[in-house]
């Protein structure tokens, strides 16, 4: 997909992130009655923010390059080792990662709906408003 500026660039990566951060969740309400199974956690948000520092305290990258850098902002999947829900070393509380994925649907939602709406308006300037 043709991605015109740093923002759609991001916005590209954040769906592509909250996509992955739904099958997670998903992953973990399957896997509720897995002895011993601990939810996992997508991380993602801090590598985006670093690899747009990085972008900012570069002088000599062209534009592809910065793009690409974005593009390439890793996912880590972690997994929640800090809690115990249950007596057989299961972490996974149905009820919350229900909440989190609304919240996750809702979020990859808005994303699209704003790229979408940034290549219409890009498509609207290129017509000439028709």
């Amino acid at each position: 997909m043709f991605m015109d500026s740093t923002a759609s660039v991001m916005m590209e990566r954040a769906i592509s992130a909250t996509w992955q951060r739904a099958q997670l969740i998903n992953h973990n309400i399957a896997n509720q009655d897995t002895p011993n199974f601990k939810a996992r956690r997508l991380e993602f948000e801090s590598h985006l923010r670093a690899a747009m520092e990085r972008n900012e305290r570069s002088i000599t990258m062209n534009r592809q390059e910065r793009f690409d850098r974005i593009r390439s902002a890793p996912s880590r999947v972690l997994a929640d080792e800090r809690t115990e829900i249950r007596a057989d070393g299961n972490n996974v509380d149905v009820h919350s990662e229900q909440i989190e994925l609304a919240r996750v649907q809702l979020h990859h939602q808005a994303l699209r709906d704003n790229l979408n709406n940034h290549f219409n308006r890009m498509r609207t300037a290129i017509s000439g408003g028709r």
